[in-house]
């Protein structure tokens, strides 16, 4: 399976789906208004995805979205309380670290 996203508004707002690679059709899964930007779980069964406050425009929060959900039933991982920092994921090789 694939994450992929799109802004089809030109809002700098973006879909996120899933991709089934073994029938080539996307899943139910649709996560609207993130950054674009998505790092799976480790298990492949979550995605962790940041969304963007409406006055700043600025990735301040970060949601888990457990595939075969939906958005609404999302949970909120991580808010930035400051307006002045972006908030963005990225999945780190653990060899990084040793």
């Amino acid at each position: 399976m694939q994450a992929w996203s799109a802004d089809t508004k030109g809002s700098e707002y973006f879909s996120v789906r899933v991709r089934d690679w073994a029938d080539s059709r996307d899943r139910d899964d649709l996560v609207e208004e993130t950054d674009g930007g998505v790092v799976w779980s480790k298990d492949a069964k979550q995605l962790l995805l940041t969304s963007s406050s409406t006055t700043t425009h600025r990735p301040m929060q970060v949601w888990r979205h457990r595939l075969g959900t939906k958005q609404a039933d999302d949970t909120l991982v991580y808010e930035e309380p400051d307006s002045g920092w972006f908030t963005h994921l990225m999945r780190v090789p653990a060899a990084a670290f040793a």
